[in-house]
């Protein structure tokens, strides 16, 4: 039984010894742990130490500089002695605070926008000429329907106005073959020439009949040989082969022996007389050339020159008189006549559908433009100037020119639809909440990160007189450009890591003495568990060389 207690009681202080150990490893493990988040807390505090904060500039009425955290709503807030800057965001838009939001959207003008932060204006009984704003928009407008009436003018070239037809087309063959023929002919080179005849006429319309026997009623007798053999000084006219000194007043030229009459040119008359009767498209002018030289010119031979050239003559028979002068009119329209025509296909332009068109486009063509381009625009004073010009700047950014709020409050910003291709309107303001609009941390980050931009006012015309507010535009800038705008350290931020990490750090340390405390103990009993131990132990080793004697 001696042996047995021994060996169980080494058994449990060997038990005991591992739970030690273990023990003493989870301290030491807990106590790197806790090495590892001092180092952490160490790095924290040292970084906002380094944590620099943007600052704005502001200056008191002794103008005293003081610097200011940064936020949105310090930027945006009217202060005397102070720049004007703005917020934008990516899209181009002005962040306002809720307050100014309100204070626009409640607002139908300019003035009301400045009553509502007591800004008093005084009427001065004085306008001035400026840009009329709404002219850009109403003439984009305008130009707009103007642009697309102009698209649908009707096109002369459109093939709905062309057809494929047989039509009469000019052919002037047989008017140059009379005009190459009857050249040289004296009669006709005068009337070429203008020179007023009635018996130059008749003379003419002779040649061109040639007395043809189916018409001829007249004293004289037609030519019997159409091509005749002349004798020497012989000639020819309306009665016939005569002597030379037997010369009427439509005698020809002294033929020389043997020459023959009818020359070249008179064949072709001969052509064209044929032509003038088988004539397809002018079928009656050979009867129109009978009826004027028998009807209205035949007669004219029993009167005197002199009586045609004054008045009218009566017909043989008391039909109505013709004027030598309707007698020349007549004779020429004649001679145009001889342009005949001939048939051809060609594309032929319908113009009355064309005109119809036309004309129906017109009366739909937009009204002018009845926007002007300037307008008349009150003079006001104010009474605080300089809180004026900063609340005009801004109703100016977030309404564009006008000083009335007219629905000219979108803009095209610079970012096209991807789908449609064109550019999409938006406001030219946002709200900006509060919480953010106050915040410094998300200010610092949004500018870092380019989620906004700043704008600053400047002035156009410093001199400008009259009402007392200048002309401004608003210019994007870098912040970090803006000499207003600075950094330094954050020492709120510094203080209160500092005192975070006194009070970790102290808990930290009280935590590591506990630690200690524990394994200096744990120490201790691993001593007197291992006494203990070789104790047992030597009593364990002498009962079994005991037992070992006895059974031997």
């Amino acid at each position: 039984m001696g042996l047995a207690a021994s060996q169980a009681k080494l058994l449990s202080i060997t038990s005991r010894i591992s739970q030690n150990e273990l023990r003493a490893q989870q301290i030491t493990r807990a106590k790197q742990a806790l090495a590892q988040e001092t180092a952490d807390i160490s790095e924290k505090y040292v970084n906002s130490l380094n944590e620099q904060q943007l600052t704005y500039a502001i200056y008191d009425e002794n103008g005293e500089k003081a610097n200011v955290e940064l936020t949105g709503a310090v930027l945006s807030q009217y202060a005397p002695l102070r720049n004007q800057y703005a917020l934008v965001n990516a899209n181009g838009q002005v962040l306002v605070s809720e307050l100014d939001g309100s204070n626009y959207e409640n607002s139908a003008n300019l003035n009301e926008f400045l009553d509502k932060y007591g800004i008093v204006q005084i009427p001065t009984g004085k306008t001035k000429t400026v840009d009329n704003p709404a002219y850009p928009a109403a003439y984009n407008n305008w130009y707009e329907g103007y642009q697309k009436w102009i698209s649908l003018k009707p096109d002369s070239e459109d093939e709905k106005y062309w057809t494929k037809e047989t039509v009469l087309q000019e052919n002037t063959e047989l008017y140059d073959a009379l005009y190459t023929t009857m050249n040289g002919f004296n009669c006709w080179d005068k009337l070429i020439a203008s020179e007023f005849g009635v018996y130059e006429i008749e003379h003419v319309m002779t040649k061109m009949l040639d007395y043809d026997k189916d018409y001829v009623a007249y004293p004289g007798t037609p030519r019997e040989a159409t091509y005749h053999k002349l004798g020497k000084n012989e000639r020819i006219n309306s009665s016939g082969i005569v002597p030379a000194t037997n010369a009427p007043y439509g005698g020809g030229a002294i033929s020389s022996e043997g020459e023959i009459w009818a020359d070249d040119k008179e064949a072709a008359m001969v052509g064209i007389r044929s032509k003038i009767k088988n004539n397809e498209h002018d079928p009656d002018l050979w009867q129109d050339i009978v009826n004027l030289y028998y009807e209205n010119l035949k007669h004219l031979d029993f009167v005197s020159s002199d009586e045609i050239m004054r008045y009218t003559q009566a017909t043989d028979n008391g039909q109505p008189a013709i004027t030598v002068f309707e007698l020349w009119d007549r004779f020429w329209a004649i001679i145009d006549r001889f342009k005949y025509m001939e048939e051809v296909e060609k594309d032929v332009f319908d113009k009355d559908t064309y005109n119809e068109d036309y004309n129906a486009w017109m009366e739909k063509e937009p009204a002018p433009l009845d926007v002007p381009v300037t307008i008349e625009e009150d003079i006001y004073e104010y009474s605080d100037k300089d809180q004026a010009q900063w609340y005009v700047n801004l109703w100016h950014r977030m309404n564009g020119e006008s000083q009335d709020k007219d629905g000219y409050t979108t803009y095209q910003s610079s970012t096209t639809n991807t789908l449609s291709g064109k550019y999409t309107n938006q406001k030219r303001w946002e709200v900006l909440e509060d919480g953010l609009m106050n915040s410094a941390k998300w200010l610092k980050y949004a500018l870092e990160t380019c989620a906004v931009s700043i704008e600053r006012v400047e002035f156009a015309d410093p001199n400008e007189k009259g009402t007392g507010i200048k002309k401004t535009k608003w210019n994007s800038i870098i912040y970090t450009n803006a000499a207003d705008i600075g950094t330094q350290q954050n020492q709120k931020l510094a203080a209160q890591s500092e005192a975070e990490f006194e009070r970790k750090q102290k808990a930290l340390t009280a935590k590591d003495e506990q630690y200690d405390s524990i394994l200096k103990l744990l120490e201790t009993e691993h001593n007197t568990l291992s006494q203990e131990y070789e104790t047992a132990k030597a009593v364990v080793t002498k009962n079994t060389e005991r037992t070992l004697k006895i059974y031997s």
